[in-house]
């Protein structure tokens, strides 16, 4: 399995910094959208302990989404990480976000990655890194994740 743990240590992510650690977010977000040449048009969403942040892009007449993920540069790198891009590769039956592009970036205490991927608006399966319920998803769906086709 290439990622043993999958939660980050909470050490790094102390509450008290959280809104300067957000507009570093929103910062390097920018500065991935310049990168992969698209325009942010949504608003901002952060994720698990404002370990994340991302938004509705164009990209060049297409509707997108940038995820940006930041870790410690001297930690190791979980699903968080590359996860993204890893299903997008693998699970390709699956109705999902495809990733087009990604952008890496690192300063002095903190590395970021930019995955620019396809935006589905369907309700998500989880509000939180972890599934709390069974997600309400097709047959089908469960089908394909497994690797089987219908009879």
């Amino acid at each position: 399995m290439k990622h043993t743990r999958w939660l980050p240590n909470e050490d790094h992510w102390p509450e008290d910094d959280a809104e300067d650690h957000r507009r570093r977010l929103a910062s390097m977000l920018r500065r991935a959208a310049a990168a992969l040449r698209v325009e942010l048009v949504g608003e901002f969403r952060y994720g698990w302990r404002n370990r994340s942040t991302g938004a509705r892009v164009d990209d060049d007449g297409h509707d997108g989404w940038l995820r940006l993920v930041g870790e410690p540069v001297n930690g190791e790198v979980g699903v968080f990480w590359d996860g993204n891009a890893t299903a997008s590769q693998q699970l390709g039956g699956l109705r999902l976000p495809r990733v087009w592009r990604s952008w890496e970036h690192a300063e002095s205490d903190l590395r970021f990655r930019a995955d620019l991927m396809s935006h589905v608006d369907e309700p998500t399966c989880s509000r939180t890194a972890a599934l709390t319920a069974v997600p309400a998803l097709s047959e089908m769906w469960w089908m394909r994740l497994g690797g089987t086709s219908p009879s």
